[in-house]
């Protein structure tokens, strides 16, 4: 709010008019909201009309299921990036992480193929990270929604440490959520912040890549 934001709680978008060539969110609390651009940010979908179209095998949330070397089920075909479901690298479970880093590393993999190399993609642990004005939030891994749903057995902490050493000038306050196994592998976590959130991150991603405790 301080950033001239207006954050509406506990309601949703009911609907968009256009009346009078004004635009109008409708909440459902009944509130309208006049508005020049709408971004409408509900996750993505995988698109594969072309898959559908070249009878390739699709798999979690529609999209193109790949093997090991991001072959399709045409052995002919390749697939990456935000079309192809890939495999996590911490439950061994297909899922469908849509991210530049995974990606980029999918497209250089696949030349090395077309040039005769052999590759094996070893699956995605979905590092992200994002800022907001001054407050960064990054997350790694599984999510405490996922394990819940998976009935996998996990334990959870919060905790609240500074940024660096309080007795040098200019330290700020993290908030970091790490999941783990009762054996204390490290699933999956998540920073916010206004410093040092992506060296927390690095760090927790390399320890989940490694399966570390």
């Amino acid at each position: 709010r301080a950033r001239g934001i207006n954050l509406y709680l506990n309601t949703a978008l009911a609907a968009v008019e256009t009346k009078a060539q004004e635009n109008w969110a409708v909440l459902s609390n009944d509130v309208r909201i006049k508005y020049d651009l709408a971004i409408v940010a509900a996750g993505t979908a995988p698109e594969n009309r072309l898959a559908k179209e070249a009878g390739l095998t699709l798999g979690v949330y529609g999209a193109i299921r790949v093997n090991s070397s991001l072959q399709t089920s045409d052995p002919d075909i390749y697939a990456v990036g935000d079309a192809i479901e890939v495999e996590s690298g911490i439950s061994g479970e297909k899922t469908y992480i849509p991210l530049a880093g995974p990606a980029n590393r999918q497209g250089r993999l696949v030349a090395d193929a077309i040039a005769g190399r052999e590759v094996k993609y070893e699956g995605a642990i979905g590092t992200s990270i994002v800022k907001v004005f001054d407050l960064t939030a990054a997350s790694v891994g599984l999510t405490e929604d996922f394990l819940k749903q998976s009935g996998r057995e996990y334990l959870a902490s919060i905790t609240h440490p500074w940024s660096h050493a309080t007795y040098y000038p200019g330290s700020s306050q993290l908030d970091i959520k790490l999941l783990f196994t009762p054996e204390g592998q490290v699933l999956g976590a998540q920073v916010v912040g206004e410093q040092g959130v992506d060296k927390r991150v690095d760090v927790l991603a390399t320890i989940i890549k490694t399966k570390g405790t």
